[in-house]
């Protein structure tokens, strides 16, 4: 049996836990999204591109709790016209990180680089951060201020927040702020994700 689609055409922002719902939603103006995937959600990546397909809608804001790393992309490829973009993870999300920093390898082929609206990035992890993981998210901004393609949005803002007590140098923190054209922040939170 087909479950009905419950059409919410003027609903601009939305904010659920798991994925279910977005099997029976399409919200054509919907603009902001928010979802706390569950740990036992085996096919969360392939309901929320079902609704975004279905839905046609052009999200400026999007944040993603528990998705699992391996499908991040998937997801985020479906969402072009990004322009906030926030992370929550048990494990830091670096390799996000450097997909947004350009999918190409070789070096002969221009970088091609995601979410090109993208200005602003939050990334909570609850795991080790150390300056491997920040110079890669320096490369990903820098990558995205070096680009010939003037369509490329520089990134405005960035925060990251983790509760693993930081150990690495304040130099890369230093030059992370610099980077960032009116907003950095880095937090160090006691508390459980």
């Amino acid at each position: 049996m087909n479950a009905k689609i419950i059409k919410l055409p003027c609903l601009e922002y939305l904010c659920i836990q798991g994925a279910f719902l977005l099997t029976i939603l399409e919200t054509p103006a919907l603009k902001e999204l928010e979802i706390e995937f569950d740990a036992s959600g085996s096919n969360d990546a392939g309901t929320t591109i079902d609704f975004l397909l279905r839905s046609n809608c052009q999200l400026s804001v999007l944040s993603l709790k528990y998705l699992g790393l391996r499908v991040h992309k998937e997801v985020l490829l479906h969402t072009p016209n990004l322009e906030e973009l926030v992370l929550t993870d048990g494990k830091f999300l670096i390799e996000v990180v450097k997909w947004l920093a350009g999918s190409s390898t070789d070096a002969t082929q221009p970088r091609e680089l995601p979410l090109r609206k993208l200005n602003s990035l939050s990334l909570y992890s609850y795991s080790d951060i150390d300056d491997h993981h920040l110079q890669a998210v320096q490369e990903m901004i820098t990558s995205r201020y070096s680009t010939v393609d003037t369509n490329i949005e520089p990134l405005r803002e960035l925060a990251i927040e983790t509760n693993v007590m930081w150990i690495g140098s304040s130099s890369v923190l230093e030059n992370l702020e610099s980077l960032c054209e009116e907003e950095f922040e880095f937090e160090f939170t006691s508390r459980d994700p």
